[in-house]
This record gives C-alpha cells, structure tokens and sequence, in this order.
C-alpha cells in the first residue's frame, strides 16, 4: 500500500486527522481553560492558523464552543457562564410531573 506511505492521499488523511484532534481538544478542554492562545494550538497540532480560526468558528456556530475569538490577542476566549442557571431540566419527566 504505498499509496499511505507517500503523496496526496497520506497529507490530507494526517491533515484531516489534525483537525478532528483539534476538535476533541476544544471540546474536552473548553472547561478546564479560560482561553487558549492560537499561536499554542498551531505549535501543538502543527495547524495553520487559518484553519484553526476556520474549525474553531464552526465549533462556535454549531454551538458545540461556547467561546469568542479574540483577533487582537490571538485567543480563544472560553465562556464558563452558564445560561441554564435556575431552569428546570427537561429531560427529567418525574420532576415536570411533580410540578
């Protein structure tokens, strides 16, 4: 299989696989940290910056990160706030019958 061990075909599985590492790291992390510098994520996972910018947005836009970016410092501000303070959780039918 000499396709794997050079050319186009191993760049873009190892790239590919980058960016989903990038992912679980985002998600898995994003409450153990305030904010993640992208100059520290492009280090770690050797990920160009535009893409890093590229999969975190679409992380914010799904909603999957709660986080903001920050352009002029170059981070990746977490957001710990929580939006379900005081809410009854709805997939709990015994305590919306109790009431």
């Amino acid at each position: 299989m000499t396709e794997f061990q050079s050319g186009a075909l191993k760049t873009a599985l190892l790239q590919k696989i980058k960016e989903v590492a990038l992912k679980i790291f985002l998600i898995d992390s994003q409450h153990q940290y305030e904010s993640i510098s992208i100059k520290s994520v492009n280090e770690q996972f050797e990920i160009e910056k535009p893409l890093i910018y590229k999969e975190v947005s679409k992380l914010i836009m799904t909603k999957t990160l709660k986080a903001k970016i920050d352009a002029k410092s170059q981070t990746i501000a977490l957001d710990h706030t929580s939006s379900n303070v005081g809410t009854i959780p709805t997939t709990d039918r015994g305590e919306i019958e109790f009431l």
